[in-house]
C-alpha cells in the first residue's frame, strides 16, 4: 500500500463524515488563509503555524486557537515541531513579485535557500507524503 492510499485511510470517510482530520503545520501562516480553507473543508485541523510577521500573526491569532511561533524558519528544529500530515504554506514571494525589484532572481539571494529549508529540514518530522 502506498503512503498516500496509508493516509487517506487513515482519515476515511465513513457515513459521509470524515473520521480523523489530518493534521497541517503551516508555514509562512500569514493570517491563516489556507488554514481556514482547509478547516472549512472539515477534513484538517491545524496543529501548528510559524509566521513572523506581527501583523499576520495577530490576525491568525485572533481567528484560531493556536499559538503562532514567531521565530525565522531558520530557527526551527524538525523535533521541536508537533506530528503534522501535511506541510503547507504561503512562501515568500517578495523576492519574485513582478511589483518589487525581483531580487530573488539574481545570483546569491538567500530566500529561495527558505523553500529548500523548510522542504528537507521541515518534512523529516511529517507522518504523510502530502507536501
Amino acid at each position: 500500500m502506498s503512503k498516500a492510499e496509508e493516509l487517506y485511510n487513515k482519515s476515511a470517510y465513513r457515513g459521509g463524515k470524515m473520521q480523523n482530520k489530518l493534521k497541517i503545520a503551516s508555514f509562512f501562516a500569514g493570517i491563516g488563509g489556507f488554514d481556514y480553507a482547509a478547516q472549512k473543508a472539515g477534513s484538517f485541523e491545524s496543529v501548528y503555524a510559524n509566521e513572523i510577521s506581527r501583523r499576520a500573526y495577530e490576525t491568525f491569532e485572533m481567528n484560531f486557537p493556536l499559538e503562532v511561533d514567531k521565530r525565522s524558519i531558520w530557527d526551527i528544529k524538525p523535533e521541536e515541531l508537533p506530528d503534522f500530515d501535511v506541510l503547507c504554506g504561503g512562501f515568500p514571494c517578495q523576492s519574485f513579485s513582478t511589483a518589487g525589484r525581483q531580487a530573488g532572481r539574481q545570483a546569491g539571494c538567500p530566500r529561495p535557500l527558505v523553500l529548500c529549508f523548510a522542504a528537507d529540514n521541515c518534512t523529516q518530522k511529517a507522518e504523510g507524503d502530502f507536501f
